[in-house]
């Protein structure tokens, strides 16, 4: 016979949660990329499966990492906040963890209505556990917890999160190639400090280098932040760039667009400071950030920082034109005949 399901009622609001789902399709993919690199995954997969009338009718993110902890698999989908995360600066394997709010998951409800996270962990005292973790939009404070035969399941651990009934399935935020974009705009930073990690987005691993311009790092001060460092990377390739709230050991904890013109579509903005872990900006939904009053001044100093950046790399670049066509006039001179 096999094991009973059993559901977990989650201790905060539908409304309160729902609001954690108003977010981009691309954060909520994010978010569930991070939860595999804390799990310490040295491979993450995204797939997105074609739907028979266009668009996509599944979403998919597979890991090798050490899968949901059987012990802490209650806390985790019960409850907001109080992650053991946030009392943990480093996964076991060494790496920075990103999540510390619990709050993940349900951006991944972003997507679409039905989620599924098929996971097996081994136990501290070597027993394997496999389990199917299922929630619906319909009602975010009802988790299902369903267990599996564990010898079935095989040794192998890790997590294959599945997402079906998606809310947008045209979307442009599941053309693959705009997926890639965003989060190497994301994760580049983490595949630069920890390159052992693969990210693959259709079987297509992400590569930060390849994509790499030039970049520079400014320091801007802040009444409520302090001293805020922030990095700005320009791209090879243009595309809706975003600003990245990130705490001083660089893990993001919010976003907002750019919101600017010209050619700073070239460059992302990585503003750290550990003011952005303790202010709950993580508790905000996509857009509050910007509402905040004692943000706009920080943000605006960012995204001017950014304009000028973009000028001192046009003026560079005329430069070197100018230089490249005096060059080329006296090339020709030399090369004329008397």
């Amino acid at each position: 016979m096999s094991p009973q399901a059993r559901h977990l009622a989650v201790r905060v609001n539908h409304d309160h949660l729902r609001g954690l789902t108003r977010c981009h399709p691309s954060v909520g993919i994010a978010e569930l990329i991070w939860n595999s690199l804390d799990a310490d995954a040295k491979k993450v997969s995204v797939w997105l499966r074609d739907g028979p009338m266009g668009g996509i009718e599944l979403l998919e993110v597979t890991d090798d990492g050490a899968g949901i902890d059987v012990l802490r698999v209650d806390d985790a989908f019960q409850k907001l906040g109080g992650s053991w995360k946030a009392t943990t600066k480093v996964s076991d394997q060494g790496r920075v963890l990103h999540g510390r709010t619990g709050k993940g998951r349900f951006r991944a409800a972003s997507i679409g209505r039905q989620l599924h996270w098929d996971t097996i962990n081994r136990a501290i005292d070597g027993t394997i556990h496999a389990f199917r973790i299922s929630i619906r939009t319909d009602d975010l404070t009802d988790v299902e917890i369903q267990p599996h035969d564990a010898k079935a399941s095989g040794a192998a651990t890790g997590t294959q999160v599945s997402i079906a009934e998606i809310h947008s399935p045209l979307s442009k935020a599941f053309d693959v190639e705009i997926l890639k974009q965003r989060l190497t705009e994301e994760f580049g930073p983490f595949l630069l400090q920890y390159p052992a990690a693969r990210i693959e987005v259709q079987g297509e691993r992400l590569d930060p280098n390849s994509l790499l311009g030039d970049e520079k790092t400014v320091v801007l001060p802040s009444p409520v932040a302090g001293d805020v460092r922030v990095r700005l990377v320009e791209w090879k390739r243009t595309s809706e760039r975003r600003i990245f709230l990130c705490a001083s050991d660089g893990t993001t904890v919010a976003e907002v667009p750019m919101r600017s013109h010209l050619l700073d579509g070239y460059v992302t903005a990585y503003a750290s400071s550990e003011y952005f872990r303790t202010s709950n900006l993580q508790d905000l939904a996509e857009g509050q950030v910007e509402q905040l009053e004692e943000m706009r001044p920080l943000l605006t100093a960012i995204r001017e920082a950014v304009k000028e950046y973009v000028r001192e790399r046009l003026t560079a670049g005329i430069c070197r034109a100018l230089e490249g066509g005096r060059r080329l006039s006296l090339y020709r001179r030399l090369r004329r005949p008397d």
